[in-house]
């Protein structure tokens, strides 16, 4: 069983806005019971639009917006969750520049292009590389596309939710997968910084 919290509270709060469906500290720490791993799910941050672009929807790069977006939000990510092993993400331009994004706060991260996981990313694909990847690493990172995010996340919880631009999501396995957090990435950037009280 999961849970998504809405998000209702004004930016004066912290953690209590993020969608945590554990208290933040059990996120960050594992969860409740032992864990055997962490899918860190992450939808690509704004991208040129498709119509608005004369190449292959591949090489769509991030917008100016998108790029200050990311890197406003994931700053906060280390202070909420499990420092990760891996970054795996589509060979798509938009994913990969948002996987550079976080590489700014995880600089000693491997990062690895796979392109199964480009736009139309079956179920059984996710399911490998978590297989593959997060048992041995302890979290993992996926950047990828809609609908496939919001389908894998389906298949692995039973639970249904779709993720904006930038969001995060995650994924313990204690005791089968659950979804524990969705983080959206406006309620990031307003968080306050650690130590600013």
């Amino acid at each position: 069983r999961f849970r998504i919290c809405c998000a209702t509270v004004t930016p004066s709060g912290n953690e209590e806005r993020l969608g945590l469906s554990v208290p933040p500290d059990q996120v960050k720490a594992g969860g409740r019971g032992k864990r055997r791993l962490q899918i860190i799910f992450i939808r690509h941050a704004e991208a040129v639009e498709a119509a608005d672009f004369p190449g292959s929807d591949l090489d769509r790069p991030l917008t100016r917006h998108g790029w200050k977006s990311a890197r406003q939000a994931f700053r906060r990510l280390p202070h909420l969750l499990v420092r990760p092993g891996l970054i795996l993400h589509s060979a798509a331009r938009r994913a990969r520049e948002t996987a550079e994004a976080l590489a700014e706060v995880y600089p000693d991260v491997s990062r690895r292009e796979v392109r199964a996981l480009n736009p139309g990313a079956r179920h059984a694909v996710f399911r490998t590389l978590i297989r593959r990847q997060a048992r041995r690493r302890g979290a993992v990172v996926l950047i990828g596309h809609e609908p496939d995010l919001s389908e894998a996340l389906a298949d692995l919880t039973g639970g249904r939710c779709r993720l904006r631009k930038g969001a995060v999501a995650v994924v313990g396995d204690a005791e089968g997968y659950r979804l524990e957090a969705l983080l959206e990435p406006d309620l990031l950037r307003a968080m306050k910084k650690p130590g600013s009280g």
